[in-house]
């Protein structure tokens, strides 16, 4: 393996580094071995799946419209402030 020394340490003290490309090949060496196989889902199983994640979509898109009324209701009351105190 091929080691560098750092910069800036006394020789007793110096540290000894991996070079980052062979760093990143024993990551990568680590990450397949830690790569467990996924099972296909069921058909049931993608069903349930498929509903979470519009459930998620349609909360999303409650908390975007709640948001966008607030705005709307603010700016008309600016509005409001506007006309009466000119």
């Amino acid at each position: 393996m091929g080691f560098i020394k750092t910069q800036g340490f006394s020789p007793s003290k110096s540290l000894l580094l991996l070079k980052a490309t062979q760093l990143n090949i024993l990551m990568l060496i680590k990450e397949v071995e830690t790569i467990k196989s996924i099972k296909p889902l069921t058909p049931q199983q993608q069903r349930i799946d498929t509903l979470k994640q519009q459930v998620k979509r349609d909360q999303e898109a409650i908390k975007a419209e709640r948001q966008r009324q607030k705005v709307a209701k603010a700016q008309q009351q600016l509005q409001k402030a506007r006309t009466i105190k000119p």
